[in-house]
């Protein structure tokens, strides 16, 4: 019998043609080294993608992540050693996802072939005066928001953990990658090739979302400002509508493409007074009508139909359920997009703040991820479903 490692690259092929999920590709790349170096190296094929959760486990295992079906309750392994020296998860797009570690760098991998992808480091973002890679932690000289003229420290982890939140990248080969950084989150972006990131200028409050919309760039801001840019070679903001709804204090909002159509969804939140975390309550869901012409109109959306919307903090998807038995229509699946655990460590019992919302009535079912997985922390990040993964969560070393 010929061993599976010596089975010809066109069977091969041929096996693949009738693989239509992610897990499924995942599965043959896991069975031998010359299957998964023969199988990235073929044309990508349009997985149907279901939702999976692409977990970092704890620092005895730090080279190795987890895929997590929630729709399936199964785990399977990856090994990724590039996300060794506690790398976090800042955003994904199009198979490909945006790490970032204590230091600067800044790169794109994707976890299937694990190829890589340089993007200007995080010393090149118009907030930093310096960077001092001798001082202890990795020192950034951070410019004040208030007064252009002054300057404060912080090290890297700081940096990392809270003054990075997402990262996106367009469809085209030549990316226009937009990141939504600093202290009051503002706007920066770089094209493929570029050293160093650009301030996008735009309205001053803190952005919550950011996302690209048929060729277009929509960042959303905690005021309900919904600013639409150009994405040419120098994007600029071309409207500001403001769609008169906040989400300041605990709440949250998201982006997500549906059907066509560009939803606004928000995410309300309350402290428990005895833990000091959040927890969500309740969505509401608006259809943003009309909103490239610049007088949009705000739907409120109560049923999904057979689709279901997947939350997440870097990236936010759907699908339909009837590609997927397994998964619940007129359904929101979310997971814990809070900063309470960013940069905590050992935090494997925290209640975590992930369920699925069910529209009809109101209710939510948590979603736990196995404890034996003993994961560092969670968060949420995503693939975008026409090419991989679709959703992730960031994990905290």
């Amino acid at each position: 019998m010929v061993p599976w490692s010596e089975l010809p690259v066109e069977l091969l092929e041929a096996v693949e043609d009738n693989v239509i999920l992610y897990v499924d590709k995942v599965r043959l790349c896991s069975v031998c080294a010359p299957w998964r170096s023969a199988l990235t190296k073929l044309p990508q094929p349009r997985l149907h993608q279901t939702p999976c959760l692409l977990l970092q486990y704890d620092d005895n295992n730090v080279a190795t992540c987890g895929l997590f079906s929630p729709l399936y309750n199964k785990f399977y392994q990856l090994e990724l050693p590039e996300l060794a020296e506690g790398k976090l998860f800042k955003g994904s797009s199009h198979g490909w996802v945006v790490t970032l570690g204590d230091s600067p760098s800044l790169c794109l991998i994707n976890p299937l072939t694990r190829a890589q992808l340089k993007l200007p480091p995080r010393s090149s973002f118009p907030d930093v005066v310096k960077y001092r890679s001798d001082k202890i932690n990795n020192e950034y000289a951070l410019r004040d928001a208030y007064d252009r003229n002054a300057f404060y420290t912080l090290d890297g982890r700081h940096v990392r953990n809270f003054l990075t939140k997402k990262i996106v990248l367009s469809e085209s080969d030549d990316y226009l990658a937009v990141a939504i950084y600093g202290e009051f989150g503002r706007l920066a972006y770089c094209r493929k090739g570029y050293k160093k990131w650009v301030h996008l200028h735009g309205h001053r409050c803190p952005y919550e979302e950011v996302k690209f919309f048929r060729g277009l760039l929509y960042a959303l801001n905690c005021s309900g400002k919904l600013l639409i840019c150009e994405v040419g070679a120098c994007p600029k903001v071309t409207k500001i509508i403001d769609l008169g709804r906040t989400t300041l204090g605990d709440n949250m909002a998201y982006l997500v493409e549906n059907s066509g159509a560009l939803l606004m969804v928000e995410r309300y939140r309350r402290r428990c007074q005895t833990t000091r975390k959040h927890k969500t309550n309740s969505f509401r869901i608006f259809k943003l009508d009309d909103v490239a012409h610049g007088f949009p109109s705000l739907i409120e959306v109560k049923d999904l139909g057979g689709d279901a919307l997947f939350l997440g903090l870097n990236l936010s998807s759907s699908i339909s359920c009837g590609d997927f038995p397994d998964c619940r229509g007129n359904c929101i699946y979310f997971t814990d997009d809070s900063d309470d655990i960013i940069g905590q460590e050992g935090i494997q019992g925290v209640d975590f703040d992930m369920g699925i919302y069910d529209l009809n009535d109101g209710n939510i079912e948590t979603l736990s991820v196995p404890e034996q997985h003993s994961l560092s922390s969670l968060s949420t990040n995503g693939y975008d479903p026409k090419e991989q993964l679709l959703l992730k969560l960031r994990a905290v070393s």
